[in-house]
C-alpha cells in the first residue's frame, strides 16, 4: 500500500536544519533508529523533490 503524502517541517537541531521523520513513516519504510537512508534530488513528474531511498541503485540518466 502507497504511503500518503506527509507534510514534515524542517527544525532546528544545534545550528542546523534537521528533519524528524514520524514514526508512522519509518514504520511504512522498515527503518528504525540507526538506520541509514541516502538524500538524494529527484524529479516526481516536474517538481523537483527530495527522496530518501534505503539503497542507492545504478539509473540510468
Amino acid at each position: 500500500m502507497k504511503m500518503s503524502p506527509m507534510k514534515i517541517v524542517i527544525e532546528e537541531w544545534e545550528g542546523d536544519g534537521a528533519i524528524r521523520i514520524p514514526d508512522e513513516a519509518l514504520q511504512e519504510l522498515e527503518l528504525d533508529v540507526g538506520d541509514a537512508v541516502y538524500l538524494i534530488e529527484e524529479f516526481v513528474g516536474n517538481m523537483r523533490s527530495l527522496v530518501l531511498p534505503k539503497s542507492l541503485k545504478s539509473r540510468i540518466e
